[in-house]
């Protein structure tokens, strides 16, 4: 099934103007310039109306005969389940005038202007052009962890940081992304055989470790988890596309077949589901243009983190490295197309 990324891909493709980079608004932008980004649980998303934009669509599939909240579907699983995620706005070059200067209609939208919550905080602008294109900075934070692929290897401890907005306490799990290379560098130091150490790194890119041999010494080395936990990662833009007729029998069948069994087998009917939550909208929001990172966390039975901390690990794909630039808020209305190319 086409994903809801190539989907909207394909709207923008057929439309004259072209994303060329994204911008986010934050209370914490220096972290995020270093590549690292802060997860939000979806039901304080959800009861926040999607972070600052008061959306009561948000977390909510629409049916012809009614409708399905993903606070449903996480319950339906256990408590041990649940999904969180970061929104970026994608700039356009049709953003910008004919002197690369952004438009005022633009600026009003992104800063909220003449609403009754307008935008305060700072922002940060990544690039989507070839060279530094942040959308590879995501493609490489799932392609390259071993923690979202494999389902026996053990995930990073939690942690107590302080919410730098409210000031609370919260457990955070923080995942060191893009990491294959120290993975691999791990077993090649055990002096493992070539056909030992080659079983090894592929199991570091499949579900489960079938070999035998490969279980015993990654238990060995403290490498699993005592605790399965299935962790899924999803960059993708939002599609804004009415729900087909098709679509929606598939949902219900798919929400019918979770209600009736809580099998791990299920779980990819859950992320699906998830992704209908929360990157699909009705096109009547298309204006927004959103970027969004989820990820979903399945467990049988560990305690769920407040947030999820990602921290990119660029030290070894230079030709990825992490672009960004720190806008203050006053400045946005002076932003220009050049920005976006963020040349050091």
């Amino acid at each position: 099934m086409e994903t809801m990324h190539c989907r909207q891909e394909k709207i923008y493709n057929q439309s004259s103007s072209k994303p060329v980079g994204m911008i986010k608004f934050n209370d914490n932008v220096e972290e995020l310039k270093q590549g690292t980004f802060y997860l939000k649980n979806v039901v304080h998303f959800v009861d926040n109306g999607g972070e600052m934009i008061q959306d009561p669509s948000e977390g909510v599939i629409e049916l012809s005969d009614g409708k399905i909240s993903s606070s449903e579907i996480i319950k339906n699983y256990s408590e041990n389940m649940s999904a969180y995620i970061c929104c970026f706005t994608v700039l356009f070059d049709s953003d910008f005038d004919n002197k690369g200067q952004i438009k005022e209609s633009t600026v009003e939208k992104i800063l909220r202007r003449g609403q009754n919550n307008p935008e305060k905080r700072d922002a940060i602008i990544f690039s989507c052009n070839e060279e530094q294109n942040i959308m590879k900075v995501f493609d490489d934070m799932y392609h390259n962890t071993p923690e979202f692929k494999n389902v026996d290897l053990k995930k990073p401890n939690f942690e107590e940081l302080e919410d730098f907005k409210t000031g609370t306490i919260e457990t955070t799990q923080i995942f060191n992304t893009n990491n294959i290379t120290e993975w691999k560098q791990s077993i090649c130091g055990l002096n493992l055989p070539n056909e030992k150490c080659q079983k090894a790194f592929n199991s570091l890119n499949t579900p489960r470790i079938k070999d035998d041999f490969v279980y015993s010494f990654f238990g060995k080395e403290g490498w699993l988890g005592n605790d399965k936990v299935k962790v899924g990662f999803k960059g993708s833009y939002v599609y804004y596309g009415n729900l087909t007729t098709s679509e929606k029998k598939r949902i219900n069948r798919l929400f019918s077949c979770i209600e009736n069994s809580v099998e791990s087998s299920e779980i990819m009917k859950y992320e699906e589901l998830l992704q209908y939550c929360f990157l699909q909208k009705d096109s009547s929001y298309k204006s927004q243009n959103e970027y969004r990172i989820l990820v979903t966390h399945f467990s049988s039975e560990a305690k769920l983190p407040d947030s999820i901390k990602l921290v990119y690990n660029n030290a070894e794909f230079a030709d990825a490295k992490l672009r960004a630039r720190v806008i203050k808020n006053n400045k946005v209305p002076e932003l220009n197309l050049n920005d976006l190319s963020l040349q050091k």
